[in-house]
């Protein structure tokens, strides 16, 4: 049996609102301003909080990874055993990798599999990946390579797993390529693996977005060796998408219509602009006001 990611409490949240099954934002006299923390439902279409936070967020809940900071304008995150790391480019955005994360051989070996985000995934997205990486990495050996690096099931039939019991059901292709929400907002790619290809082909790619806005979708793709589980870390997290917490600012505005924004009681601006899940009591959303509408390169050594 492949290794289980140990649990996130501290990042996962419940309302009484069902995230699956959001309202629309509606005009009420409620104010928010742009520094006002806020609960967003569902949270795939949070918009992307602050990554620096997360980071540094992860860097505290696991000790194994150390911070690298070989340019300006990136951070890395190298577990001790430096055969996987996790790239911040700080200075990306639109559909620039804002986000990479990867595996390798061995310390001075090849590239295995890599992960990348662009700017505008949420950071809940990309966290639940490095995380799931970080607690397989942190688990025997054996149990690590077996089931992180050589998975034996098909793609295809882990994400039917995946969404077999999302409620509403998902759309699926005749194909059986692509994977989509019932309202609209999230999906999942398997692009055709043509052998002996020069082509590079995504092995999945994991998306979301607000509907009737695909320029604004963020993506997620994954190598085509890229295990099973680290894939489906991610899907999970728009199959069943918790609530998020932001500072209202940092929702886009085409999001808004399409999501359930409360207030919550301010704790700390700061802690709120990390966008993560935190616990808490359950807190029904108020509505919000309607808006208008590397890797690659060189390997180097800490």
């Amino acid at each position: 049996m492949p290794p289980q990611p140990r649990p996130r409490p501290s990042r996962r949240r419940g309302t009484a609102d069902d995230p699956r099954h959001p309202s629309p934002a509606r005009s009420t006299e409620f104010h928010l301003t742009p520094d006002t923390p806020v609960i967003v439902t569902p949270g795939h279409l949070a918009g992307p909080g602050d990554p620096d936070a997360a980071l540094a967020q992860f860097f505290e809940e696991n000790e194994t990874w150390q911070r690298w900071r070989p340019r300006d304008e990136s951070t890395l995150a190298v577990h001790e055993q430096q055969t996987a790391r996790i790239e911040l480019d700080h200075e990306a955005d639109g559909d620039r990798p804002r986000w990479t994360i990867a595996a390798y051989t061995s310390p001075v070996g090849e590239l295995h599999w890599q992960a990348r985000f662009c700017a505008r995934t949420p950071v809940e997205i990309v966290m639940a990946v490095a995380d799931h990486l970080a607690s397989s990495l942190d688990q025997h050996p054996d149990a690590r390579y077996d089931a992180l690096l050589w998975e034996g099931r098909p793609l295809d039939a882990a994400v039917h797993l995946a969404v077999e019991d999302a409620d509403p059901p998902w759309r699926e292709t005749a194909l059986g390529s692509d994977f989509t929400r019932a309202d609209g907002t999230g999906g999942i790619h398997l692009p055709v693996q043509v052998s002996g290809s020069a082509v590079a082909v995504p092995g999945a790619v994991v998306w979301g977005g607000p509907r009737g806005y695909e320029h604004l979708r963020w993506q997620a793709e994954f190598t085509a060796h890229c295990p099973n589980s680290i894939v489906v870390a991610a899907l999970n997290e728009v199959v069943e998408p918790q609530a998020a917490e932001r500072l209202r600012g940092q929702v886009p505005a085409a999001h808004v219509p399409q999501v359930r924004i409360g207030a919550r009681p301010t704790r700390s601006s700061a802690a709120i602009a990390h966008g993560r899940h935190h616990p808490s009591d359950c807190i029904r959303p108020a509505p919000a006001p309607i808006d208008p509408a590397p890797p690659g390169g060189e390997r180097r050594r800490r």
